[in-house]
């Protein structure tokens, strides 16, 4: 159970920048984009999930995203489909993950999850993807997570909906 919050909270990142995020090319035209490489998605849902997205991920990174997909055509994202992602990530400030992270292990040492907060540290940056995906979300992204987390008793972080509702306070979650 130990590494079910750190799995999560890939999960939980991972899934929430596959949508937009915080600045460059209008919502309108991103989804206008989009409709032309995808003609079956609804006008209103991507403008509802870009206008959500937009104010969680850093400016920096939505910007970098979105410019990416709109200077591409349909044919290389699709070919590519991650090329714009990869751009986004490195955009990102792994810096606010690794402070994000050493919190969060904090909490699991206090646990018992972890028999110290290096070993916690150590099995988050296993996976590479992890640190970066988490550094495309502004600071108060991020804070609000750990501070939800650090909320809960130890017994709480044992569950599965937990974390969720954590992840669904902070807006991370539909």
């Amino acid at each position: 159970m130990r590494t079910l919050l750190l799995v999560c909270m890939l999960a939980l990142i991972t899934a929430s920048s596959a949508a937009c995020g915080g600045g460059g090319p209008s919502c309108q035209s991103l989804c206008n984009k989009m409709r032309s490489c995808e003609p079956t998605m609804e006008m209103s849902d991507c403008l509802e999930g870009c206008g959500q997205y937009k104010q969680y991920m850093r400016s920096n990174v939505f910007d970098t995203l979105a410019n990416c997909f709109m200077d591409h055509s349909c044919e290389e994202i699709g070919l590519d489909g991650d090329m714009c992602f990869e751009a986004a990530i490195a955009a990102g400030n792994t810096a606010a993950a690794d402070r994000m992270i050493a919190d969060v292990c904090d909490k699991l040492v206090e646990c018992e999850s972890y028999p110290d907060k290096q070993e916690c540290i150590d099995s988050a940056n296993e996976d590479e993807d992890f640190k970066a995906t988490a550094g495309m979300f502004k600071d108060s992204v991020l804070d609000c997570f750990v501070n939800c987390i650090k909320g809960k008793s130890c017994d709480e972080l044992t569950s599965d909906e937990t974390i969720e509702e954590c992840m669904e306070s902070c807006g991370l979650q539909a």
